[in-house]
């Protein structure tokens, strides 16, 4: 007599899911690898019992954050940057952080505008007796001396 016994092994399925930022690639236990988010079924068969393992894997794709952003400053003073460090020169300025939420780029772009300091010279000429009236609307009555405030 023959007793044959037979072993049924189970299909066995698995569920992942590899979240990448913009740009990267997602490698899947086939060794294939997606950019695209998406859901992506592997088929491998067990080395073991022959039978195929089929892993199901969810790729979720994060963007890169961008912004931009005009920071004015007058001549002699600095704009901090979103990275802490100042520029005290007009342009443009790109900064790169990690952001804290999703572990991706975030790509800040800072324009800094320089207005200069504006000064102004005047000569006012007037006969000996009268009063000059300044800008300001002070009122001189010469022989006055002007010190000049900047």
């Amino acid at each position: 007599m023959i007793t044959t016994t037979v072993v049924v092994n189970p299909i066995l399925t698995a569920a992942q899911t590899l979240t990448i930022c913009d740009g990267q690639t997602a490698t899947l236990p086939d060794g294939s690898t997606q950019s695209t988010a998406g859901d992506y079924t592997t088929t491998l068969t067990s080395a073991i019992t022959g039978c195929d393992s089929v892993i199901t894997t969810t790729v979720v794709v994060n963007p890169i954050l961008t912004a931009a952003q005009t920071l004015t400053i007058c001549d002699g003073q600095t704009a901090t940057l979103p990275d802490g460090s100042t520029q005290s020169t007009a342009g443009d300025y790109t900064t790169t952080l990690i952001s804290a939420i999703t572990g991706c780029d975030s790509v800040i772009t800072t324009t800094v505008v320089v207005n200069p300091i504006l000064t102004a010279a005047q000569t006012l000429t007037i006969c000996d007796g009268q009063t000059a009236t300044l800008p300001d609307q002070e009122v001189l009555n010469p022989p006055q001396v002007i010190i000049q405030q900047h």
